[in-house]
């Protein structure tokens, strides 16, 4: 059963993972170029797939804490702590910042009238607290993968 659930554990997260960069990358890069329709189009096609992200974290994690109990590992050895915050900062980040910033630009362009953007659109696609959310979670992500691999301190 370990082999299963470690299989799924790295499926799921793989799957995790290029969801939530794939979507941060293209929401981000398309709210950088103003341009209404695509941002209207790429933020609505973008809304199931951020809805998804933390849902295939969770998932991938209780599949990592199905093969850890399925092994003779300790839940409490260093690197699974490392990646448990690691865990809890990525989704801390992403619900607190990346999530409202997401839905702000999402309503804001519904709203928005015509293809030049509204104020309300400008201000939310000029707040940097995403660019900085896209450099802690996509860090967290590659120290998380760091983490699995290497699995330091053990």
């Amino acid at each position: 059963m370990a082999i299963l659930f470690k299989y799924l554990h790295i499926l799921t997260m793989f799957s995790a993972v290029g969801v939530s960069f794939g979507t941060s990358i293209l929401t981000r890069r398309v709210s950088h170029s103003g341009n209404v329709n695509a941002i209207k189009t790429v933020f609505g096609l973008a809304k199931p797939l951020g809805q998804a992200v933390p849902i295939l974290f969770l998932i991938g994690l209780a599949f990592g804490l199905l093969t850890a109990a399925a092994t003779p590992w300790d839940f409490f050895k260093p690197w699974l702590l490392i990646a448990y915050a690691l865990m809890a900062i990525a989704l801390g980040v992403s619900g607190a910042i990346v999530a409202p910033w997401s839905a702000r630009v999402g309503k804001a362009t519904a709203m928005n009238q015509g293809d030049t953007p509204s104020a309300e659109l400008q201000a939310a696609i000029a707040d940097r607290r995403i660019d900085t959310a896209f450099w802690i979670t996509n860090s967290v992500i590659v120290l998380l993968v760091f983490d699995m691999v290497f699995k330091p301190f053990s």
